[in-house]
């Protein structure tokens, strides 16, 4: 009976979230990239005879809500004396930002979700010509490696509240990005002032690199805390060079601490603006497998 009565409660709860249209998140995010299949394209376990002539269609989609821009990069597995790609090569690319075409219900719930149309880009290589592989002694597998980068620039928004509560998560105002972002706040008395601490957990939330803005050192972001209009002193978990400090550069590879704290002269509640800023760059690697065939 016990087991009845929670399953009818957890039902109703369900159906009050639908009702009041609970928000239903769109399946994806951020940029992503593809390789259009044709008969003279490569593409993900494709067959080409040597001297068949083939290019690589690369589709780009962008599901954030602002424009990015970036480079594609193709190279294959094979010596160049063979053809096909000689070395690595690049192209720069620009997406615009996705729209939300119309609300949608989502199932007989009725929660409410958005219908998101990605922005597009289309890049070809080579720019001009074609690709062919010739003079292979044997048939043989081999694979394409691609890469996507872009620099990540995210603004995430709050407020602090003081002297009270004491203690409380902060609600961060963020879009969807590959370093998520989370923030407790604590306030304690120091003599005339109250102490604010700052606790703000960056969390790699998607599959992919993470480096510099510059790309030069890999697992590294650039971050900046404001706690408007005061000055904020913050410290990452673990030893930072001082030139590392200077950059606001902050080692990332899974999860990254950050403690920031002030003090503060106000003796009345008062609401103070706190925004992160994280500027980073991004890289998504595929590899898509092929067949060289010598007939």
């Amino acid at each position: 009976m016990k087991k009845v009565l929670i399953l009818l409660m957890l039902v109703a709860l369900l159906l009050i979230a639908g009702f009041n249209g609970c928000p239903v998140p769109s399946a994806k995010k951020g940029l992503d990239f593809s390789l259009v299949t044709g008969l003279d394209k490569l593409s993900y376990g494709k067959t080409v005879s040597v001297d068949e002539r083939f290019y690589v269609h690369v589709y780009i989609e962008n599901y954030d809500k602002v424009q990015k821009s970036g480079e594609v990069c193709v190279r294959d597995d094979q010596d160049s004396i063979y053809g096909g790609i000689r070395g690595e090569e690049c192209s720069m690319f620009s997406v615009k930002a996705a729209e939300v075409i119309e609300e949608e219900k989502k199932g007989f719930l009725g929660g409410a979700g958005e219908k998101v149309q990605a922005g597009s880009a289309d890049l070809f290589f080579p720019s001009s010509g074609e690709y062919y592989y010739e003079n292979l002694p044997i048939t043989q597998k081999a694979k394409l490696f691609a890469t996507l980068k872009y620099v990540q620039d995210s603004i995430i928004g709050g407020s602090v509240a003081i002297p009270e509560p004491s203690s409380e998560m902060l609600e961060l105002e963020q879009e969807p990005a590959p370093i998520g972002v989370s923030a407790e706040k604590s306030v304690t008395r120091r003599e005339d002032a109250y102490k604010v601490l700052l606790s703000i957990l960056l969390t790699k939330e998607q599959q992919v690199k993470i480096f510099s803005p510059n790309f030069k050192e890999e697992n590294y972001l650039s971050f900046k805390a404001q706690l408007t209009p005061k000055t904020l002193e913050c410290e990452p978990e673990g030893t930072y060079s001082e030139e590392k400090l200077r950059q606001g550069l902050i080692e990332i590879k899974t999860k990254k601490y950050i403690k920031c704290s002030t003090l503060i002269y106000e003796e009345e509640q008062t609401s103070w603006p706190f925004v992160i800023k994280l500027n980073y760059g991004v890289e998504i690697a595929k590899e898509f497998p092929f067949t060289i065939a010598v007939e």
